[in-house]
């Protein structure tokens, strides 16, 4: 089974996938909640749903949400 690569595989297929079930659900709902604040007129990191996004796609990393995409 080692020989295959079909171990390695599964293994960091498991990995990822739990990596990703624990940190994006928390993520998602950080982002959601620091949009809502900025709309309920507090100035917080997120000022609009398309920089929600690029969070999300770790396209944007800045304030304190930084070390998400490094």
């Amino acid at each position: 089974m080692f020989q295959q690569g079909r171990a390695q595989w599964d293994y960091w297929r498991y990995y990822f996938s739990r990596r990703v079930l624990r940190i994006f659900p928390l993520f998602f709902l950080a982002l959601v909640v620091f949009r809502l604040a900025n709309a309920a007129g507090l100035k917080v990191v997120i000022h609009s749903w398309g920089q929600l996004w690029e969070h999300l796609a770790l396209q944007r990393g800045d304030h304190i949400f930084w070390s998400i995409p490094v």
